[in-house]
C-alpha cells in the first residue's frame, strides 16, 4: 500500500552551490555594487516586463528584495571570482511539493559558456 505523502519540510534556501564554471552562494549586502556592474547592461533586461532594471535605483529595489527573501544567490563565475549574475527561490509549498526559481539574471559574456553541446 502506498504512503500518503505528509508534504515535504521547509529546505535550505541557500545552500553554496559549486559547479564546473560557477558557484553560488547566498546573496549578502556586500555583493550590491558589483552584482549591479553585473546587471547594468540595458539589453540583460530588454524583455524583461522591468525593462529599467539595470538602472541604479530600480537595480537597488531588485537587490533589496532578494536579501529580504532569504533566498537569493549570487552568482560567481568559478575562474575569477566575478559575480555573473543572481537568482533566487520563493513560493515554496511543502504540500504540492512546489517552489518557483526565477529572478535570475546573467551577464550575457557568459552565454557562450552555456549554449548546449552539439553530439
Amino acid at each position: 500500500m502506498a504512503r500518503q505523502s505528509e508534504g515535504l519540510k521547509q529546505p535550505d534556501l541557500q545552500p553554496t552551490l559549486v559547479g564546473t564554471l560557477a558557484e553560488l552562494h547566498p546573496t549578502e549586502g556586500r555583493d550590491c555594487a558589483e552584482m549591479h556592474g553585473a546587471g547594468s547592461d540595458p539589453l540583460i533586461f530588454a524583455v524583461h516586463p522591468a525593462k529599467e532594471r539595470y538602472k541604479e535605483s530600480n537595480f537597488r529595489e531588485y537587490f533589496d528584495g532578494a536579501i529580504q527573501s532569504g533566498s537569493a544567490f549570487t552568482i560567481l563565475l568559478r575562474k575569477n571570482g566575478a559575480i555573473i549574475g543572481s537568482r533566487r527561490y520563493d513560493g515554496f509549498d511543502g504540500e504540492s511539493c512546489e517552489i518557483e526559481i526565477g529572478w535570475t539574471f546573467l551577464v550575457r559574456s557568459v552565454s557562450r559558456y552555456l549554449k548546449p553541446s552539439s553530439g
